[in-house]
């Protein structure tokens, strides 16, 4: 998985990455490499995978992101 992070314009930024069909892709950030990750966004993706992009508002610099994939059992 690619996850790409822009500022758009700074502090905010721009978190894309290629998403996993027919899964959960959630989005979660924290201000510090310790600390709880804090839950962002969660987006449900359809059977055709396509690049997902979401803002992060933040009021301070330097997060970090990651990006959690959860695929429903059938």
């Amino acid at each position: 998985m690619n996850v790409k992070v822009a500022n758009v314009p700074a502090p905010a930024a721009l978190v894309s990455w290629n998403c996993v069909p027919n899964a959960v892709n959630s989005l979660y950030y924290r201000d510090g490499l310790s600390g709880s990750w804090q839950l962002l966004t969660n987006v449900a993706s359809g059977p055709i995978c396509r690049k997902i992009t979401a803002v992060d508002p933040a009021t301070t610099t330097g997060r970090f992101y990651k990006v959690q994939v959860s695929i429903p059992a059938h």
